[in-house]
């Protein structure tokens, strides 16, 4: 009821469940309401009815307090209200994300794309820093084909000669290898430029049928020593 004296504004209005003002039932700028829906509508300069307000609302868990929802232009229907927090679902395609090597994350993720909690993974050109390793470690042993004296190829080496052989350095500072030399009694072995560690000074070792040796690099300089004879 107004109040005695005024005269009761009332905007373009219905009482009935969905219905909607059209273009015709409105000049520009014009509001209309449907009060059994609570939706305010109006019309905008280009002739367009559109959504202005409405009573349906989300709430912070995600369920819908109304059945009412409306699209991006204006006028959607109706969906059944949310009686429970929407799901979430991850897909497995996955774009825009750089991995730790700096290439980019694939479009299907596969088992190469991420490291697993278990199982055996490849670390190439990785910097590990303050590393715990539990149950110990396991070394490669490479079968040196070769001559070079490189840690690439595995930190224990064998070599079997079958010649004369000659060694060279390809040794970085702070690397080094423990090499298993078969035969070296049986063939003339030269080696790099070499400082050797023995109690004896710097002093080439005498080789027999099995020996073992250790080489590091420091700087720029090559060390060798000689740890003894297999036999």
């Amino acid at each position: 009821m107004a109040q005695t004296g005024y005269t009761p504004i009332q905007l373009y209005r219905t009482a009935t469940a969905s219905a909607q003002p059209s273009a015709g039932n409105l000049t520009d700028g014009e509001l209309a309401i449907n009060t059994l829906d609570e939706k305010l509508y109006f019309k905008n300069s280009a002739g367009t009815v559109k959504l202005l307000a409405s009573s349906a609302a989300v709430l912070a868990d995600g369920t819908v307090t109304s059945a009412s929802v409306v699209s991006a232009n204006g006028f959607a229907g109706t969906v059944a209200t949310a009686t429970t927090t929407p799901a979430i679902t991850l897909s497995t395609s996955v774009t825009g994300i750089i991995k730790g090597d700096g290439t980019a994350l694939s479009a299907a993720v596969a088992g190469t794309d991420y490291v697993t909690p278990t199982g055996v993974e490849t670390l190439t050109n990785k910097t590990i820093e303050t590393a715990s390793l539990t149950n110990g470690y396991t070394e490669e042993v490479y079968a040196l084909s070769g001559t070079a004296l490189a840690a690439t190829n595995g930190s224990i080496q064998t070599k079997t000669l079958s010649g004369d052989t000659t060694f060279t350095d390809s040794l970085s500072s702070g690397q080094s290898i423990v090499l298993m030399l078969v035969a070296g009694s049986s063939y003339t072995v030269t080696w790099p430029t070499i400082t050797w560690v023995t109690s004896g000074g710097n002093v080439a070792p005498t080789l027999t049928a099995s020996d073992c040796l250790v080489f590091w690099k420091v700087s720029t300089t090559l060390y060798g020593a000689y740890v003894g004879s297999a036999v």
